[in-house]
């Protein structure tokens, strides 16, 4: 059963990888037509994950864990998955977890086969990984709601990039980012709230200087701008920098007193 898991699991249907400078009616075509570049081809996996589920637990018959039930007969995309708790009548077996981790595994990951001879053989790395019960739960967790994210709309590749930001990291390491990112977003929120309530309903704006405020709204922008052309910022960093510039925006010119108005046919900006 183990040897069946991993052969159904090392391969799978993709399609080449198509140059950008193509449109994608042109691919379609070459696909119709039978090119050979545009054909999906199949790809090798070279890394095969194996994680045993160490659980020494005792369950009563009535209480079995969900996350033990279903997967004993169950398939997905005919990749059989986990060994569990099986139900047969009034028989209940158990097999340990044998748990197939291609999480982590990304299409730029992936091998494609050829027919060639001068290409050399694919081969694939088996590691064997002991994995406690709490850490299976929530790799399953995260599994399950990946599955819901192609029913959203989302392709493979974009799949992927949001794989880029939890695969080959630790769970106490990621426990720790969403931590330490939650706290960022609540301090942020209280700050934006201070500042906003510091400038809100006041008549005179003695001793804050508008230059000052226009140059912070100046930086804030340019940081903005930065962030958003870097592919690895993360959206919670870049929503909150999106933020400082409104505000950043909107005390500079309650400050100064700009208000917009339109001449010929153009945006015009007055200050008092």
């Amino acid at each position: 059963a183990l040897l069946a898991l991993v052969v159904c699991a090392l391969a799978l249907y993709h399609a080449r990888e198509a140059s950008m400078l193509k449109k994608a009616s042109k691919l379609a075509a070459d696909a119709i037509a039978g090119d050979a570049s545009a054909a999906a081809v199949t790809h090798w996996k070279p890394r095969m994950r194996l994680r045993l589920v160490t659980d020494s637990n005792l369950y009563p018959d009535h209480q079995i864990p969900m996350s033990h039930i279903g997967w004993h007969e169950g398939t997905k995309n005919m990749q059989p998955r986990h060994y569990s708790v099986h139900t047969s009548g009034s028989s209940v077996r158990y097999a340990p977890e044998v748990y197939v981790d291609d999480f982590a595994l990304q299409m730029k990951h992936m091998v494609p086969l050829s027919t060639q001879t001068t290409m050399p053989d694919p081969f694939v790395e088996i590691q064997f990984h002991p994995t406690g019960m709490l850490s299976f739960q929530v790799r399953r967790l995260l599994e399950d709601s990946f599955r819901t994210l192609d029913g959203v709309g989302l392709g493979e590749r974009d799949v992927d990039d949001v794989k880029d930001l939890v695969s080959d990291v630790s769970l106490k390491m990621l426990g720790l980012t969403y931590a330490i990112t939650f706290l960022h977003v609540i301090f942020d929120y209280l700050a934006f709230k201070n500042d906003v309530g510091f400038f809100r309903g006041r008549q005179t704006y003695e001793g804050l200087s508008s230059r000052s405020l226009l140059t912070n709204f100046v930086c804030s922008c340019i940081i903005f701008l930065f962030l958003l052309d870097n592919d690895y910022t993360s959206r919670v960093i870049l929503a909150s920098q999106f933020v400082s510039v409104i505000i950043e925006g909107w005390k500079t010119a309650k400050v100064s007193k700009a208000k917009m108005y339109w001449k010929y046919y153009q945006p015009w900006v007055s200050t008092a």
